[in-house]
């Protein structure tokens, strides 16, 4: 969500409740200029005690203010795809039987041509987890 589609949403939640800027900054101890340069989207940048007081006067719901603090922070939502973790568990069938086996991956210890570890049978050196 982009400053000028954050500072809509800030406008519908406050005429939601029938309030005009003045009230919100009001409630929110906020200078109303603030709240205009906000749903103008020509503030760029949020002070974290800034959204707090906007949602404390909001009356925001826990998951209201989750989704209005990401909505804050410009992100898109294809942006917020989560990545894959270097130490994620893998699981590999086994060479000796046909359960599988779960096993970290993690960086070897060792130098070389022994750069990751990933089947158990693969790693008996020291210096491997």
């Amino acid at each position: 969500m982009n400053r000028q589609e954050f500072g809509q949403l800030l406008a519908a939640l406050r005429q939601d409740l029938d309030w005009t800027q003045f009230q919100l900054s009001e409630y929110a101890r906020v200078d109303e200029a603030v709240i205009s340069q906000i749903e103008r989207g020509v503030k760029k940048f949020f002070e974290p005690e800034l959204l707090f007081n906007l949602a404390n006067a909001l009356q925001l719901t826990t998951l209201e203010r989750r989704e209005f603090f990401l909505a804050s922070s410009g992100l898109e939502q294809r942006q917020l795809v989560r990545q894959a973790s270097t130490a994620t568990t893998t699981y590999i069938p086994s060479l000796q039987n046909s359960e599988p086996v779960a096993r970290d991956i993690k960086s070897c210890a060792m130098p070389g041509v022994h750069q990751r570890c990933v089947w158990r049978c693969h790693c008996s050196k020291s210096g491997c987890d």
